[in-house]
């Protein structure tokens, strides 16, 4: 078998690691929220919940409404 050279100048060489290189730059330390607490944000907040139907219906008034306060009505004059 032949004999191998031993390499020439490679301990003096630094070896370049670029995870090592940028890691004080990405490992940041983390403030987590606290997970046993419950806290949602309003979608629309401030906004009164379904008032492009609710006010002409309103205006309107409900039909069975209506045909309730008729039929009392008539039990009251045929009485």
């Amino acid at each position: 078998m032949r004999k191998q050279n031993p390499t020439k100048g490679l301990a003096d060489k630094p070896i370049k690691n670029p995870v090592a290189k940028f890691a004080h730059q990405f490992n940041k330390a983390q403030a987590f929220a606290d997970k046993t607490k419950y806290r949602r944000k309003a979608k629309h907040q401030g906004l009164e919940p379904f008032s492009i139907v609710a006010k002409p219906a309103i205006q309107k008034g409900s039909r069975q409404l209506a045909q309730a306060s008729a039929i009392m009505q008539m039990r009251a004059i045929a009485v």
